[in-house]
């Protein structure tokens, strides 16, 4: 079945409510948008065949790669869609556009799919784009404070340096997926650079939570070189700074 991302989501909008009580973490999130793909995907046909085909949609990524937590007693989500824009030739006698299901889950890596099941009739009959919501009721997490070791600047010379982060969550703790992204000047780079790990799951109620990293020799130019260490949760993004001193 295809997978769609960013680049297939017309005028994505995100509306994030706060639900207190019963606590101050407690959100919910409605998304809208309208897909745009193609189906049936080989294009138009000679016949009047129902086509039928299951499309998912990676909401997550088209609303900056926000990490919902996974445990369904925690997060609730319910989803509609419906065609928005249809073709068909003017000679076809038979022409049928559906949405026949919808739902939307959250997959243990903490991203947010909607799954849509479409079908088109119709010689010439192309089914392009639909409009979705999606309604996600969770508590979220957020990260309030930080601690390294060693601290900053990490200091490197001839032999590699490995180094311990460690995150603290807001408490209460409902436990979910931090995704990590690293920046350098402002500029996305590869986490591998430095070693660390895409994502962490952090169990609901732990006090903190760490990764591990480790700078290569040469890996970055002498001197100083200041990272920037963003860590997403569902609710908000903590920036952890980074100093790395290569003599």
């Amino acid at each position: 079945m295809p997978s769609f991302g960013i680049d297939n989501v017309d005028n994505p909008q995100l509306l994030e409510v706060v639900l207190s009580p019963p606590s101050p973490f407690s959100r919910l999130f409605i998304l809208t948008g309208t897909a745009v793909f193609e189906l049936p995907l080989l294009g138009p046909r000679d016949d009047d065949n129902l086509v039928q085909q299951r499309l998912d949609l990676l909401l997550s990524r088209v609303y900056g790669n926000i990490p919902f937590n996974p445990n369904p007693g925690i997060t609730r989500v319910i989803a509609s869609a419906s065609p928005s824009s249809i073709h068909g030739t003017d000679d076809a006698n038979e022409l049928t556009w559906a949405v026949d299901r919808v739902f939307a889950d959250v997959n243990p890596q903490g991203e947010l799919i909607l799954h849509v099941d479409a079908a088109v009739q119709g010689a010439g009959g192309l089914f392009s784009r639909f409009a979705y919501q999606v309604f996600v009721q969770t508590s979220g997490m957020q990260i309030v404070d930080s601690e390294q070791n060693p601290p900053n600047p990490i200091t490197v010379s001839t032999t590699p340096v490995n180094f311990d982060i460690k995150l603290f969550p807001a408490s209460p703790n409902p436990g979910g997926i931090v995704k990590f992204g690293l920046l350098q000047d402002g500029n996305p780079i590869s986490n591998g650079n430095i070693g660390i790990p895409d994502s962490l799951d952090i169990p609901a109620d732990a006090i903190s939570a760490g990764i591990s990293g480790t700078i290569r020799p040469s890996g970055f130019p002498r001197g100083k070189t200041q990272l920037t260490l963003a860590c997403r949760t569902t609710l908000s993004v903590f920036l952890h700074q980074i100093i790395i001193d290569q003599t």
